[in-house]
């Protein structure tokens, strides 16, 4: 059975509380005054079933070791702090206290889009949301335990919620683990990239613990396929090519241009594009495209940049060898096999070795780092792209749009044959592939945020346009008034008017929005923590302000909604509604 867990400590007061997903119910083990009752089902339950946390490895489970232990309620806030403060190591204190060996996953990793427990709870428009409702310095009186038994209780169940959110990406790290022989279920990608590759090398006879290579400076080097006509690209990669490469004392890579600035911007045709170390993008703003008048718009994006650019050219880290090549590679084509065997659940799981490897690379904690390596896939991906454009643009292509891995063109429908053509051409000499998509709309306010309309009637959204309902945004995005973006998506998709969408929408979650305020809001003398949602209202001519001083932007008129009410509040501001989903719909360029 798998149960959630969670800790509270204060001087005189700590608490465990264990949550049982199946049966939906708590069971408190505290310790009042350093006075606590029999601990042995705690040590039962710990021991016989799943333990799910949200940071557990870093907090809870040396903690519930020592408790477990006889450790006074002193000493356990003291180790509290400590660990919070920096001063001691969570695994140092698992080594020292533990009794026993608990089937513990920690999910905090696993969760995509890094953010507190209580803002993942508004992700997922949990119930409650409600953050510490005592100082930790407080001491404790026993008319507050109960107080605090319901806040903990709480946070087991916005535990259990993002666990089951979470069960999928879990099953595929089970999945890989038991291949492997270890445990991955609470690693994030990245260090799962690193525990796959790193075994697979170490079969091989590779000394996976050689010390990386880390040059003083460096300089960069093209592939022998990146050729430019232009002159702006040209001195793009000379400068790329002539200026040094250096490390800060994070072990991060430093680039400046000539100009002593990290970016450098190029107009090719109508479009400008920021180039620097992480990328290429275009700096549109408010622009909206139809594909009419025989007119064509196509999305073409390069199937697995990174890697691609990784596998292509060669790149690995030298301490480790060109064996490197050949794990990665392995993986890769095992993925390509699954997809064709129509395999997803492999096909998923080798996905996340081969797209998180690249960041491992930049990490100076990794075995993987090779600092050398990332601007040369950066760099090499972002030149093959401007290659590209700049054929396209030469031959009346527009390129309205570029973003990292892919580009977006607008075309007379007589210059298909010679799209597909340049694109095929550009294909062979850079060996990447191309996945092209038409749209008959898009509309951006930004490079990251837009929303398009495929030709088949899909739509694609992305950053504050992103549909929410979609599992892929929902844990990676706060809520903010997400019927304003539906309305604009509807607009967009079938001409549906904003007020009728905003109107008729009959659910809550729809109108709220969720926000975290570094440091605590304050609303009308109430104390809310860090972690805040509310919805605007007719009544309403409050808003929230920082604990530190100042209003929280976007608050006025606003309602707090922590906990989510059984019916649509009466007093829902649907003028707001629609005059901010007009205003995003401006945004756009409509």
């Amino acid at each position: 059975m798998e149960l959630t867990c969670d800790v509270e400590c204060y001087r005189n007061y700590f608490l465990v509380t264990v949550y049982s997903i199946k049966h939906r119910t708590a069971r408190y083990f505290e310790m009042f005054n350093d006075h606590c009752d029999d601990l042995t089902l705690l040590r039962r339950l710990l021991k016989n079933h799943t333990i799910i946390t949200f940071n557990g490895n870093n907090y809870d489970i040396p903690l519930i070791y020592m408790f477990l232990d006889g450790c006074t309620n002193e000493k356990l806030k003291e180790t509290s702090d400590n660990i919070i403060n920096g001063v001691s190591k969570p695994w140092s204190i698992i080594k020292s206290y533990k009794s026993f060996n608990i089937d513990h996953i920690d999910i905090f990793d696993v969760a995509p889009g890094k953010a507190t427990l209580k803002i993942y709870g508004g992700r997922l428009q949990t119930g409650t949301i409600q953050d510490l409702p005592l100082e930790p310095s407080s001491i404790i009186d026993e008319s507050q335990l109960q107080l605090m038994r319901k806040y903990c209780a709480n946070d087991t169940k916005i535990t259990a919620e993002l666990y089951s959110e979470l069960s999928y990406q879990i099953g595929l790290r089970k999945q890989m683990g038991d291949e492997l022989g270890t445990d991955l279920r609470s690693k994030g990608d990245s260090n799962i990239a690193e525990t796959i590759i790193l075994n697979k090398l170490k079969e091989l006879n590779v000394d996976i613990d050689a010390q990386p290579y880390v040059p003083d400076t460096w300089h960069y080097t093209a592939p022998e396929f990146i050729r430019f006509e232009t002159a702006q690209c040209r001195q793009l990669l000379t400068e790329y090519e002539s200026q040094e490469f250096t490390l800060d004392n994070a072990g991060h890579v430093v680039f400046k241009f000539s100009d002593g600035k990290p970016q450098r911007q190029i107009t090719i045709g109508l479009t400008t594009y920021t180039a620097a170390l992480g990328g290429i993008h275009s700096c549109e703003e408010s622009v909206c495209y139809t594909a009419e008048n025989d007119h064509i718009i196509e999305d073409c994006d390069v199937t697995s940049y990174y890697p691609s650019t990784i596998l292509n050219n060669n790149i690995y880290p030298e301490h480790l060898g060109i064996e490197f090549i050949h794990v990665y590679g392995g993986i890769v084509a095992d993925r390509i096999k699954a997809k064709q065997n129509h395999d997803k659940d492999k096909a998923q799981a080798l996905k996340i070795p081969i797209n998180a490897t690249f960041g491992k690379l930049s990490s100076k904690y990794s075995k993987l780092y090779s600092p050398y390596c990332s601007p040369r896939v950066t760099i090499t991906g972002q030149l093959s792209l401007l290659m590209l454009i700049e054929q396209l643009e030469k031959n009346g292509i527009s390129v309205i749009s570029a973003n990292t891995d892919g580009i977006v063109t607008y075309f007379h429908k007589s210059k298909k044959s010679l799209k597909d053509r340049i694109v095929a051409d550009w294909c062979r000499v850079t060996r990447y592939d191309m996945e092209i998509t038409p749209y008959r709309l898009i509309a951006s306010r930004d490079v990251n945020n837009y929303v398009a309309i495929k030709t088949d009637n899909h739509v694609k959204a992305k950053g504050s346009y992103a549909d929410l309902t979609d599992p892929y945004n929902r844990l990676r995005l706060n809520p903010r008034t997400p019927i304003c973006y539906t309305a604009v998506r509807n607009y967009l998709y079938d001409g549906t008017p904003i007020e009728q969408t905003v109107k008729r929408c009959t659910d809550i979650r729809q109108f709220l929005t969720v926000a975290q305020v570094n440091g605590g809001a304050v609303y009308d003398g109430l104390k809310f923590g860090k972690s805040i949602r509310y919805y605007y209202s007719i009544y309403s001519l409050d808003w929230f302000e920082r604990t530190s001083g100042g209003k929280v932007p976007m608050t006025d008129e606003s309602r707090p909604c922590m906990t989510l009410p059984d019916e649509l509040p009466a007093d829902i501001d649907y003028q707001i509604y629609i005059d901010l989903a007009e205003r995003y719909l401006t945004e756009l360029g409509i």
